[in-house]
């Protein structure tokens, strides 16, 4: 999608990614840890192609992941894009945010953050807790959105791009992904080397691939293409 985005623009300057996870889906053990461990740290992110440090959890900023979904808050988290996009698009800032579907969750996890509670989460007995309770709780949905939001120029004039993916159940989602990859690089004639999905797949090849399961979007300065 952030490779769509980009392609529908003479010069990307700054993307920004957001995901919304419901919490009633269905997550794996280790998904579950690797997030509460990321809830309290630092991370690099790229500007103005420039690495700076900021803290996960802090710097909301609000994503309209469209119908059915709506507009959440969501707030940086260290996902690996926005260390790999600005390289293999060529994109001088981007970010990754991450959002639950219950606002009142995320909040309040920003507000852990940003007094300083959730340095607790580095403490083990925390930690489990932490852990246990999110794979026990499921009072949200199963919904996932992803949300890239592009600015830069087109024809000279500044641009603005917006890409929606609404679907659920997210593991089985991710799963398809990588079983489409796998397909591809057993039937279809790639280069040698190691390659990102932007590099090699269109994002058209993917959505063909994902067919009804999800619900797609896309924008320029409003219109819909």
């Amino acid at each position: 999608m952030a490779l769509q985005a980009t392609q529908l623009m003479d010069r990307p300057d700054e993307l920004n990614l957001s995901l919304m996870l419901g919490l009633g889906d269905r997550h794996g053990p280790a998904a579950i840890e690797w997030i509460v461990d990321q809830i309290h740290t630092d991370l690099e992110v790229i500007q103005q192609r420039r690495p700076v440090i900021r803290k996960s959890f802090t710097d909301g900023m609000v994503a309209d992941f469209g119908a059915g979904v709506g507009r959440h808050r969501a707030y940086r988290f260290p996902f690996s894009d926005q260390q790999t996009l600005p390289r293999t698009l060529n994109v001088p800032t981007v970010s990754t945010r991450l959002c639950f579907d219950s606002p009142l969750t995320t909040r309040l996890l920003a507000g852990l953050r940003t007094i300083g509670i959730s340095s607790l989460l580095r403490q083990l007995a925390v930690r489990e807790v932490v852990v246990r309770s999110f794979g026990k709780v499921h009072f949200g949905g199963n919904a996932v959105a992803v949300k890239v939001d592009a600015q830069g120029a087109l024809i000279g004039k500044e641009t603005r791009v917006e890409c929606r993916l609404r679907g659920h159940h997210q593991s089985d989602l991710t799963a398809k992904a990588a079983v489409f990859a796998a397909l591809a690089l057993y039937r279809s004639e790639l280069p040698h080397g190691v390659f990102h999905m932007e590099q090699v797949f269109s994002w058209n090849r993917m959505r063909t691939w994902l067919g009804q399961q999800v619900d797609v979007d896309i924008q320029v300065n409003g219109q819909q293409v």
